[in-house]
């Protein structure tokens, strides 16, 4: 029996039409990511933004990372990561400028 995904390390490997190319569905590290960060955020609305931006980096970019020690990734997948840490640190910056 052929599957067309599966699970490993809580990444969904997914097989294309062709038998030779896989994708990784990340919207479970994007979730993941995204509660980590909101948490983070809204926990700490009174904590100097350099404290924060340590604590995004100390907790959320692990989130990220964990997954992919031993695999190659697809760009498109790393550029879908980026996104998501690059939003994380615009919501800091913005608040660390004052434009909010």
């Amino acid at each position: 029996m052929w599957a067309g995904k599966i699970k490993h390390r809580s990444v969904y490997v997914v097989s294309e039409n062709s038998d030779k190319h896989f994708t990784l569905n990340l919207s479970w590290i994007v979730r993941k990511f995204y509660a980590a960060a909101n948490a983070i955020y809204y926990d700490t609305k009174t904590v100097h933004e350099l404290l924060r931006l340590c604590l995004f980096e100390s907790f959320v970019v692990p989130v990220l990372t964990y997954y992919f020690d031993g695999i190659l990734v697809a760009r498109e997948c790393l550029n879908k990561l980026n996104v998501c840490w690059n939003n994380a640190y615009r919501n800091i910056l913005v608040c660390m400028c004052g434009i909010l």
